[in-house]
């Protein structure tokens, strides 16, 4: 059995791209709908249940693991294109996605680092004192926490440069 997995620099071949390497979009087709599964299915050249058929077989998967995503493929998709595009909540929906695929002290120290998921941002100092850590290992749990969102970001095919472009 072959695994496909879908990239979201894999999306739209055809798209347009500014100087800065970020698509080109019109603000009206943000308003409109997600296209439906019959959609995507005639887009990708799949039968009409394939889509959901990969999707429910994923989400029973995870299910059976104990992982219950935050997204869904589809969510997690449309909210990285428009970080890509300069969308500064869903920049931060992808990064709170991503930083629950970290483990729970990498994804506690940077929540507190950066002020995310409610914790206010904080210096190495004060987040070792909140968690009975020295400046030293937050410091270390950090890089270690980045380097993987690091890897995250590439198997999506992303980058941190052009996720935090303005």
């Amino acid at each position: 059995m072959s695994q496909n997995t879908l990239k979201v620099h894999d999306l739209n071949e055809d798209a347009e791209f500014d100087e800065n390497g970020v698509e080109a979009f019109d603000e009206k087709a943000l308003s409109e709908e997600e296209p439906s599964d019959n959609d995507l299915a005639e887009e990708e050249l799949l039968s009409q249940g394939a889509t959901q058929r990969v999707l429910d077989a994923t989400q029973l998967y995870l299910g059976e693991i104990g992982y219950s995503p935050l997204l869904t493929a589809e969510e997690e998709v449309y909210f990285a294109r428009r970080a890509l595009r300069g969308d500064v909540a869903s920049r931060r929906r992808c990064i709170v996605k991503w930083l629950f695929e970290l483990n729970a002290k990498q994804r506690e120290v940077l929540a507190r680092r950066f002020g995310l998921l409610g914790y206010e941002a904080a210096t190495l100092e004060d987040v070792g004192r909140e968690i009975g850590l020295t400046r030293e290992r937050v410091r270390q749990i950090q890089v270690e926490g980045l380097r993987r969102l690091r890897e995250i970001l590439q198997t999506q095919g992303l980058n941190i440069e052009a996720l935090f472009r303005e």
